[in-house]
């Protein structure tokens, strides 16, 4: 009829894009605070590379990481200052992911956070105050020096404290295999997160089955099971982030 308007139809007035079409591509959107917080947490949590742009001393074989802030190093300061930055900022981070409302609430989440946040608090007193009293590597006796008596209260802290971080990540990397995949919905991530906390695991066992031989290695299994639980957090990170942004790109 003349004068009269085109009926409307639905199908034609649609918005947004369609059930299977491409998703945009994610940009800055995905760096919140939390995400960048948990990331620099992780590189300077795998700071030792640093270790062959100074000088130390120290064999990379045969020397514990920790032997880089161990007190009595011209490299204290460097890496007990990364150690203790990257423990603030990882549990600065977790806390932001605990209260962001761009995550869905369930324990599963709540776990593996405050998993990590002991370990990043955890990590952050370990390095400023119980680093170790000297370095097994250089100087004999060392290693036993705490477990005879004579320095009791900081060696055995500085074990202890280490254990528990490593306890954490693998709690926090169980936790993330298990329990996260319903709660986030991992498609492309999960794999990659999955992998690499098994190989961080491995490679754990080796250097301290290495560890317990005196074996000259130990120390290039270590240097390399803190990368790549260092790669793990990032992963996490990114792929936590990506899952909470790409809903609202759709």
């Amino acid at each position: 009829m003349a004068g009269s308007e085109p009926s409307a139809n639905p199908t034609l007035h649609a918005v947004g894009p369609r059930r299977g079409s491409a998703r945009p591509a994610l940009g800055l959107r995905q760096w919140d605070g939390a995400t960048a917080l948990l990331i620099a947490g992780a590189v300077l949590y795998s700071a030792w590379p640093l270790e062959n742009l100074v000088v130390t001393g120290l064999p990379p074989g045969r020397s514990f990481i920790s032997e880089l802030a161990a007190e009595g190093q011209p490299t204290r300061s460097l890496f007990a200052a990364c150690d203790a930055a990257a423990g603030a900022l990882i549990a600065y981070g977790c806390i932001a992911r605990l209260f962001s409302s761009a995550q869905q609430a369930c324990w599963a989440r709540t776990f593996l956070w405050l998993t990590l946040l002991g370990a990043g608090v955890m990590t952050s007193v370990c390095a400023v105050l119980s680093p170790m009293e000297c370095s097994p590597s250089l100087e004999e006796g060392c290693e036993t020096l705490g477990f005879n008596g004579l320095l009791p209260s900081q060696a055995l802290t500085h074990v202890a404290l280490s254990t528990l971080v490593e306890a954490a990540l693998l709690a926090a990397m169980w936790i993330a295999h298990r329990l996260a995949p319903t709660t986030y919905r991992f498609r492309r991530g999960l794999p990659r997160e999955s992998f690499l906390g098994v190989l961080s695991c491995c490679l754990l066992l080796v250097d301290i089955a290495l560890s317990a031989y005196e074996s000259s290695l130990h120390g290039l299994v270590q240097r390399a099971h803190v990368a790549i639980v260092a790669a793990w957090l990032i992963s996490l990170a990114w792929s936590i982030r990506r899952q909470a942004v790409e809903p609202a790109s759709r």
